[in-house]
């Protein structure tokens, strides 16, 4: 996806769920997005099938606080910490009247001079030395009056200039948002992750069987579904001849045990009562 690489389907389960390996500058990326959110939406299915009696919404609230915990301080895998306050605060000018030369300003350090500069809008390149006097120069001079030389345009898009310095073209928030993503994904295959090694065995097992050995054991398995739903109909059979049998018209039985069917019943008459005298009043029916 992100390198153009090709690799199987045994490769792939290898690699699926180790997303902290990817770049984070390649996460912008929106077929990435695209993909992992594919990803998580299979794997909280298959989830759900293979294990129904776990609630997965409640998982899912105990990985976002320790996601929350671990993004605070600076512990997902493969994600940079930046600090926000940080990388927001202005640049401080310094008090220029309460120097005496450019020295005393050396003193200070290049890159606390380069943040002077930065803070009064002008260029901040150069060795110390330069910093100092540039910087020097422009004391008690109004903004207006300083040489259009030594200033330099001003970037005031903070959001930009931190995405400059961190190496990559998303925000903050979205950083975050990419990094849960993933984080649950890692989550939920280390739940799976019996299952995903035995997956990989069987795999391996398929790989190293030869075409006659693939055919044997598509046979076998096609037996063995052959039996099992012969033994599940003998077994309704004999759940069917040990349930009671339904008989609310009181009907003769025949040679089967079962009720003779009401129209034979009906053919032959023996709904008619016959009684006779000679046998003691005896009833003969049809």
């Amino acid at each position: 996806l992100l390198t153009n690489q090709s690799f199987d389907y045994l490769q792939y389960l290898d690699k699926f769920y180790n997303l902290y390996n990817i770049p984070e500058s390649l996460k912008s990326n929106k077929q990435y997005r695209n993909y992992i959110n594919l990803l998580w939406n299979y794997l909280q299915d298959f989830f759900s099938r293979v294990q129904p009696l776990v609630e997965l919404n409640d998982l899912i609230k105990e990985w976002y606080e320790q996601f929350e915990t671990k993004w605070l301080n600076g512990k997902i895998a493969g994600w940079k910490q930046i600090d926000k306050h940080k990388n927001n605060d202005e640049p401080q000018p310094l008090r220029l009247e309460i120097f005496n030369s450019s020295n005393e300003l050396e003193a200070l350090g290049i890159d606390r001079l380069k943040e002077a500069l930065e803070a009064i809008g002008l260029k901040c390149g150069g060795t110390l030395k330069d910093r100092a006097e540039r910087l020097w120069s422009v004391k008690g001079l109004k903004p207006e009056d300083i040489p259009e030389k030594l200033k330099v345009k001003t970037n005031n898009n903070k959001k930009r200039k931190l995405d400059e310095v961190e190496g990559t073209n998303v925000s903050i928030d979205k950083r975050k948002q990419i990094a849960w993503e993933e984080y649950r994904i890692i989550s939920i295959s280390e739940i799976m992750m019996d299952i995903i090694i035995s997956t990989k065995r069987h795999i391996e097992k398929i790989q190293t069987l030869t075409m006659e050995e693939k055919e044997l054991e598509l046979y076998e398995e096609e037996n063995i579904q052959l039996v099992d739903n012969t033994k599940k109909e003998s077994k309704k059979e004999d759940d069917d001849d040990d349930e009671p049998i339904y008989n609310p018209l009181n009907l003769p039985l025949g040679w089967d045990g079962k009720p003779i069917p009401y129209w034979l019943y009906k053919l032959h008459g023996l709904g008619v009562e016959f009684k006779c005298e000679i046998c003691g009043n005896y009833s003969y029916w049809g």
